[in-house]
């Protein structure tokens, strides 16, 4: 397994250093950023020498994806922008979580907000096939969105997308808060990305880890052997990093079955 963490262009040599795979990026930031200062972050990146594989945080908070104002025209151009940009800096994942824009407005029927969240991954998908970028639909808990809260929801909303690119992530924080079984992950099998983050409070992991074997152990059975991103919350990264990287890769090694 390889292991990266999500943080800013600001920590890539320090990453690398540390001993980091990867990082992940917010994408909906990286698209907002002017020429000049992408030409920067660019630069940066590869300065330090490690690339963004991964980024998180598809859209903008303030983009509509399935309520009434939502305009599939401002989507389409968004992804091209921001889909050219991962590539340019070493994507190949872009994580759709972005809660707030695909929640269900109170007025529509669930089967109508979840056909155009099909709509939006199916168009996600294609363009992002063309950058040789793949998808990966992230279940979040049902404090930051109503649609899609579980694994098999997701493995759900990326098998009606119908995109060979297009596939389920994850994210050990949003299940333990859900209190969704890891067995989950082996019912769906194909696991496109993972986030890792200890606790209800999404703390960097740390101590013996115990909480989180359930998760490895799933990944295991599931025979999955792909990335793992720390997606958690330290006033301390340079500290806690390090820390929380050694323990991931004890866990996976160790591997216990469920």
């Amino acid at each position: 397994m390889r292991f990266g963490i999500c943080t800013s262009v600001d920590n890539a040599l320090w990453a690398r250093k540390t001993g980091f795979d990867y990082i992940e990026l917010p994408a909906s930031a990286t698209g907002q950023l002017n020429a000049q200062e992408f030409a920067h972050a660019k630069a940066e990146l590869e300065t330090a020498g490690i690339r963004a594989e991964r980024f998180n945080l598809l859209f903008p908070k303030t983009m509509s994806l399935i309520g009434a104002d939502a305009d599939l025209q401002i989507v389409k151009d968004w992804l091209e922008t921001v889909f050219g940009r991962m590539h340019e800096m070493g994507g190949t994942v872009a994580v759709f979580g972005s809660g707030k824009c695909r929640n269900l407005p109170q007025d529509m029927g669930f089967a109508g907000g979840f056909s155009r969240l099909v709509a939006v991954v199916k168009l996600a998908g294609e363009i992002a096939s063309r950058y040789g970028i793949s998808i990966a639909v992230e279940p979040l808990n049902r404090s930051e969105t109503n649609m899609v809260n579980s694994v098999t929801e997701g493995a759900m909303l990326a098998y009606c997308a119908d995109r060979a690119n297009v596939g389920v992530l994850a994210d050990w924080y949003h299940m333990t808060v859900e209190n969704e079984p890891a067995e989950h992950i082996c019912m769906v099998k194909k696991i496109l990305h993972t986030h890792i983050a200890q606790g209800t409070l999404r703390q960097y992991p740390s101590g013996s880890g115990k909480e989180l074997l359930p998760f490895f152990a799933a990944l295991k059975k599931a025979e999955y052997n792909g990335t793992m991103s720390i997606e958690g919350k330290t006033d301390a990264i340079k500290e806690d990093g390090p820390v929380a990287l050694a323990l991931l890769r004890e866990l996976s090694e160790r591997g216990e079955r469920i």
